[in-house]
């Protein structure tokens, strides 16, 4: 077929289809980046994200929990304000956390509904302490943190664990998805780099004996001129 396509002609079609095969390494290499890309964005957005807003809540629940033992082991009203204060300010960041958990969880969100009224449940038990020392029932204040607070807290913290569990396993997850997108893209690379140095090889070998045909043949003529 390509006996009577011109030399430069020959070169050009050689040159073609490397340029393609190069190409089609590039597209799929670029595809299956855009995959790890999007595992990577996932990973971090979402799992790490509302795994470190759940681990963050958690944490600022126990300091609210130790501050409310420090009202209960107060008398003085002033010690009683900076402790509630202090109180407020970290139900105000948990909120906040909850906020970024609800917006980037993957899984069902009455995992997350449930936890936060649990939490927001927590809020009337608090006062009623709080109003208890500041009237001077310190034995009622803490009959309530005994018999209500600690296990009220408790259940919080039961209702974060599946929400914190779940995104572990997400993210885990996510991180072998981006590993098969690796695997997948250095084989894929692998073997179109093995099917383009064949393809070469032969393509080469093709246009070189349609090169070198007609260069014996007009040596010949040559010779016998």
């Amino acid at each position: 077929m390509l006996k009577n396509v011109r030399i430069g002609r020959k070169l050009a079609l050689a040159f073609a289809i490397i340029i393609i095969l190069t190409g089609l390494i590039g597209g799929f290499s670029v595809y299956y980046l855009m995959e790890i890309e999007s595992s990577i964005s996932n990973l971090y957005t979402r799992a790490f994200t509302v795994r470190g807003e759940v681990l963050e809540a958690e944490r600022d629940i126990i300091k609210m929990d130790r501050e409310l033992k420090g009202i209960v082991a107060s008398r003085s009203p002033y010690q009683m304000d900076v402790h509630a204060g202090t109180i407020d300010e970290l139900e105000r960041g948990i909120n906040e956390n909850f906020q970024v958990i609800f917006d980037r969880f993957g899984g069902d969100l009455i995992m997350v509904e449930g936890a936060k009224n649990v939490f927001d449940r927590w809020k009337p038990i608090r006062d009623e302490i709080i109003d208890l020392m500041k009237a001077g029932d310190y034995e009622g204040a803490q009959q309530v943190m005994i018999e209500r607070n600690n296990s009220h807290v408790l259940t919080i913290e039961h209702g974060l664990e599946p929400i914190r569990n779940f995104t572990f396993e997400r993210a885990e997850a996510l991180y072998e998805d981006s590993r098969a997108a690796v695997r997948a893209t250095i084989n894929t690379m692998a073997i179109a780099l093995l099917v383009i140095i064949v393809i070469s090889i032969i393509t080469a070998l093709v246009i070189g004996r349609g090169i070198a045909r007609p260069i014996r043949r007009l040596q010949d003529v040559l010779k016998q001129a």
